[in-house]
């Protein structure tokens, strides 16, 4: 169990699985496994080829962080850790570096639970350093094992980050 998860506290048992209550991750950042061409969501971006150096997907200190010099392009997935109801508020904090690339590109960063997308962003390249942390309602529940996509792909040397998706007030 992570440093980061262990931090959390207040799952409780409810009925097939566990609900979470505010602060409570629906991922952990050290347990990400890669989509494949027949499960991946945004198929219709992936390379024919995908060439991601595992050493350019990482978990630093709770945070996951993908790096597009050696990942060009990450599909990401996991089970959710919680089963949360439609309305309740969700907080993601996804960020990047100053975006780089010789030529003028554009990177796309999105997040999923299941068929709902949480979070998606078409981002300018050359750009600022930008962090969004997000506060949404759910408009469908999220079932315990359900899967979460972490998306992101661009053409430069670039940084991005998703801290975490968590339940909150």
């Amino acid at each position: 169990m992570s440093i980061y998860r262990s931090l959390i506290s207040g799952v409780f048992a409810y009925g097939a699985g566990c609900a979470g209550t505010a602060g409570d991750d629906l991922i952990e950042n050290d347990r990400w496994d890669y989509h494949d061409e027949v499960t991946d969501p945004f198929v219709e971006h992936r390379p024919e080829t995908v060439d991601c150096n595992p050493l350019g997907v990482t978990n630093e200190s709770g945070v996951l962080e993908v790096q597009t010099d050696v990942c060009k392009y990450a599909s990401l997935k996991q089970g959710a850790l919680l089963n949360i109801p439609s309305g309740t508020l969700v907080e993601l904090l996804v960020y990047h570096s100053a975006l780089f690339a010789i030529e003028p590109a554009q990177g796309h960063v999105a997040v999923m639970s299941g068929d709902q997308l949480l979070m998606e962003r078409w981002i300018e390249i050359p750009g600022e350093a930008d962090v969004y942390a997000l506060e949404l309602q759910l408009e469908e529940p999220i079932s315990m094992d359900e899967t979460v996509t972490f998306h992101v792909h661009n053409h430069g040397a670039n940084s991005w980050k998703l801290a975490h998706i968590r339940t909150t007030d």
